[in-house]
């Protein structure tokens, strides 16, 4: 029996993360709530004031390398504002697509010469994923997951912002 339990508990945990609080409601079925299984061990998405969210899985943390401050990624767009509000209200928030890509041969050099140059830089990665996102206010983030020991050090984030490209460096920690 409790095998079981176990089994059903593995199965339905990942929906259990991904339920919708009322103002995610008016997403559609086939929104981006469940993160791919390579990556769903650091990162969740939730569902906050503006939609959906992109956040650390439970157990980890996310600290911007400048100043320490945690951060979050709304599907709305840096500081949960709309890009294009004639897709919808700011609640009306998702991701609409998204993708996993492996991090490795010479996009694993790239991805590495560009992180040591920040801050909080624990390299060379071994390992990393790319995992794209877009919401359907059209807006992209791009976060390159970087592991240590299979465990995520760093992740950098890069998306535009009032027509510029941004990057944010976060470090990984457990709490």
């Amino acid at each position: 029996m409790r095998k079981l339990i176990a089994l059903l508990l593995a199965v339905f945990a990942p929906f259990a993360l991904a339920q919708r609080s009322p103002s995610c409601e008016s997403a559609p079925a086939n929104a981006q709530v469940v993160v791919p299984p390579e990556l769903a061990k650091w990162i969740a998405i939730e569902c906050g004031e503006g939609g959906h969210v992109i956040v650390p899985a439970p157990g980890y943390a996310w600290r911007s390398n400048i100043n320490g401050q945690p951060l979050k990624f709304p599907a709305v767009g840096p500081g949960g504002v709309p890009v294009d509000t004639a897709k919808g209200a700011p609640r009306d928030a998702f991701f609409a697509k998204s993708r996993v890509i492996p991090i490795e041969g010479d996009f694993l050099i790239g991805t590495n010469e560009n992180a040591e140059k920040q801050k909080g830089y624990a390299g060379p990665y071994r390992k990393g994923y790319l995992y794209d996102l877009l919401s359907n206010q059209g807006f992209e983030y791009r976060l390159f997951v970087l592991l240590v020991d299979n465990e995520p050090q760093m992740i950098q984030v890069v998306f535009q912002q009032e027509a510029k490209q941004r990057k944010l460096t976060l470090l990984v920690t457990r709490q």
